[in-house]
């Protein structure tokens, strides 16, 4: 029994649907039961009878439109249920469905009216799905059909059964409202879907507003005119409603008030429009389908306790999240009496440098990134300022926190962050809430045309922000994000559906672009292109006559393994007692800076080994100048086998003239030749990497062919010297491609 009730329940696609169509219609029906005064049991009854019906025609239009979307599904590669059953059975499934839909009505109350509206309903459904009239695909007349059958139609044939019911006159006013408000609502919900099932029909040609006219159309017309049009007419609802029941009116208001009431005081200590339209669930929809239920319920309650099983009915039959939310409050209570509670506090946000805003009249790029100004970024906060597009710069987090002029999300004011948590908790809208409504109003009033992801997780974050704002958003991964297993493993659910909606999918290195296609990214929306490397702060020069000088660059991270490269250099040492060592960086492995420092004490190494700490760009060209030989001990950690993209250090070292003694590791790999453009040692070969420094310290010529050849290696390849071309190239693209998806 339980699997055909789970097949009926895939079949009819009910929890596309269930929530917010019935749960809206139900908000309708405890509206006309305070206004109608029904007794209780009536109510009672006539709310089942509804639930059935509903489910019902719900069901039968579904499986009506799947019937006939058989083919365009096949082509679009997208799950259609119907297509798993034989022929008979699926008209069977139908007839079901519409048996489900009318049983009821021999019950209900009903008038000559009432069958004119329910006829109206099923005509449209068919008009909808089944050639030649197939209204779905008359653009215009498909989000018409779709919102009056789906919820203007419904909506007023509800209220009016309830009325006939309670023997009350008809408001004409009243039920007018209601139908406009209902359509504007049915348009928003539909052109949503269209924008979100855009991808779908354009791999079956299936010509829709969407593929005509594009996301960023859509995108407009909902925020424009549709979504104004529903907040009118909803307001003249309330206001007629006020005139037969009071307390209904006032509720609903006061719940409206406060759904638009943080979110302007959030836009004003923002300083950006309140204004937001996404393609996804907005606050109106959880007004409808979360708030006002139970406002309008609370008011039943409160005439007569009977009507309370209904409100408990109400969160079974609408799979309500404050069930789960309750009981989830409820836990760390029960464990007040068994477990010491712990507190954890946030990391505190680093101040740092302003970021850089290129002027000019460009396309607005929003750059997104963890960090804003990290020593070892300089990839990505020396490009900024060099691409050929406006740049906002958002970081602190996979979901930023500050915005490009470091003003806080949720405000810098502290009492309105918490506010916004408070708000967030009281009415279970989730995390993050209004952190990321205030992300989409900023970039919508910044007029973002495209978000530029720095890592994987970040595009992971921003991807949802992207597909509701209808713009496009292009990751790059680095490294980490590729191979760590906890990370891979946590995000590959989320990088999936990353790799089928970004418009294009950048990685550092040919073996991360592998991996990637391996985790199944799309080969054509997969680009290598190494890191930016400003050639120009690291000129060539003839390293060949100097002293025996080494240099490490780079964070102390696990897979750079800087312990190996001084276990390396203790054997140098002991040939070439003059020969010193010269660390720049610090931070990046945990306790490994320190580490370092305590094995160096205790091989006796501290008058050949230096640690530099983090040094600024400029320095690092400084040092690079005047040591000879660069050091690098990269592999792939054994736990969680993490690896290097195509370190940066490296490729500036190159273009200096530096030869290179690095491991046969990822992306090092692509870029060094062994005993070509520097020498290659396997990971783990202590002995191996001090043989080869030992050879370039003693081999004047050796180091200056490496040495050459691997300055020459760099700057001959395109994409590292045309590296902001084709990075601006590939943005343009994806620009012109929205751009003409849109046309």
């Amino acid at each position: 029994m339980t699997s055909v009730g789970t097949t009926l329940h895939a079949t009819t696609r009910l929890r596309h649907w269930w929530r917010p169509k019935a749960g809206n219609l139900l908000v309708v029906l405890y509206l006309v039961v305070l206004i109608a005064g029904l007794p209780p049991v009536h109510a009672w009854a006539l709310f089942l009878l509804s639930v059935v019906t509903i489910l019902g025609i719900g069901s039968f239009g579904h499986l009506l439109n799947d019937l006939f979307d058989l083919e365009t599904d096949r082509i679009a590669g997208k799950k259609n249920r119907m297509a798993e059953f034989p022929h008979r059975q699926r008209w069977g499934i139908l007839f079901l469905a519409i048996l489900t839909a009318l049983l009821p009505w021999i019950w209900l109350p009903s008038d000559r009216f009432s069958y004119c509206l329910l006829i109206a309903e099923f005509l449209l459904l068919a008009a909808y799905a089944i050639p030649p009239t197939r209204l779905k695909d008359r653009f215009g007349w498909a989000v018409a059909a779709d919102a009056a059958y789906a919820y203007a139609l419904p909506s007023v044939l509800a209220a009016y059964t309830f009325f006939l019911a309670g023997k009350q006159n008809v408001d004409a006013l009243l039920f007018g409202l209601l139908f406009c408000w209902q359509m504007a609502l049915g348009a928003r919900h539909y052109l949503n879907h269209l924008a979100n099932d855009r991808d779908n029909d354009l791999r079956s040609n299936t010509q829709t507003l969407a593929t005509r006219m594009g996301n960023s159309w859509i995108h407009r017309l909902g925020a424009r005119l549709v979504l104004p049009a529903e907040g009118i007419a909803f307001a003249g609802f309330l206001i007629v409603l006020g005139t037969h029941h009071q307390a209904a009116a006032l509720v609903s208001a006061a719940l409206w008030g406060m759904v638009v009431a943080f979110p302007l005081v959030l836009a004003l200590a923002r300083k950006h429009t309140p204004f937001s339209f996404r393609f996804s669930v907005l606050t109106f929809d959880q007004l409808y389908q979360e708030w006002l239920p139970y406002g309008l319920l609370a008011l039943l309650c409160i005439e007569h306790w009977y009507y309370f099983p209904l409100l408990i009915a109400h969160l079974v039959l609408l799979r309500s999240p404050y069930i789960t939310y309750f009981f989830r409050r409820m836990a760390p209570l029960l464990r007040v009496f068994l477990l010491p509670l712990y507190v954890f506090q946030k990391k505190a946000q680093p101040k740092e440098t302003t970021a850089t805003t290129a002027p000019g009249n460009l396309p607005v790029i929003a750059v997104v990134n963890f960090n804003k100004h990290k020593y070892t970024e300089t990839f990505i906060w020396e490009m900024i300022p060099r691409l050929r597009f406006r740049i906002l710069y958002l970081y602190g987090d996979a979901l930023p926190l500050y915005d490009h002029e470091d003003g806080h999300f949720l405000s810098n004011s502290p009492s309105l962050q918490f506010l916004a948590r408070l708000i967030e908790n009281i009415f279970n809208l989730g995390d993050h809430y209004f952190h990321r409504r205030s992300i989409m109003s900023y970039l919508q009033s910044k007029r973002v045309s495209l978000i530029f992801a720095q890592f994987g997780p970040t595009g992971v974050e921003m991807l949802p922000i992207a597909t509701d704002l209808g713009i496009p958003l292009v990751v790059q991964f680095h490294g980490y994000d590729v191979f760590r297993k906890d990370t891979v493993q946590e995000l590959l659910p989320q990088y999936q559906t990353l790799f089928q909606k970004a418009a294009s999918i950048i990685c550092v290195s040919e073996i991360m672009l592998q991996r990637l296609k391996e985790m199944g990214a799309p080969a054509e929306k997969l680009f290598h292109l190494p890191a930016f490397v400003r050639l120009d702060l690291f000129p060539y020069s003839d390293h060949a006559a100097l002293p025996p000088s080494f240099l490490a660059v780079g964070r102390f991270a696990e897979t750079k393994r800087p312990h190996l490269t001084i276990l390396a250099f203790r054997q140098v040492v002991q040939e070439i007692p003059e020969a010193t060592l010269t660390f720049i960086g610090k931070d990046g492995g945990g306790e490994l800076f320190e580490a370092c420092v305590i094995l160096v004490k205790a091989l006796n190494l501290e008058t050949h080994i230096h640690f530099k700490g983090v040094q600024d760009h400029q320095t690092v060209a400084q040092e690079m100048a005047r040591r000879r030989i660069f050091v690098q001990h990269s592999l792939t950690t054994p736990v969680q086998g993490d690896m290097e993209g195509k370190p940066v250090a490296i490729m500036e070292a190159m273009a200096a003239g530096m030869p290179i003694v690095a491991t046969q590791h990822s992306g090092i790999a692509e870029l060094i030749e062994h005993d070509n453009t520097g020498l290659l040692v396997a990971e783990y070969d202590i002995d191996g990497m001090a043989q080869a420094m030992l050879r370039l310290a003693r081999d004047h010529e050796l180091a200056r062919r490496l040495g050459r050849a691997a300055s020459e290696r760099v700057r001959r390849d395109r994409l590292i010297v045309q590296n902001l071309e084709t990075l601006e190239n590939l943005i343009t693209e994806c620009l012109i491609r929205q751009t003409h998806n849109n046309e």
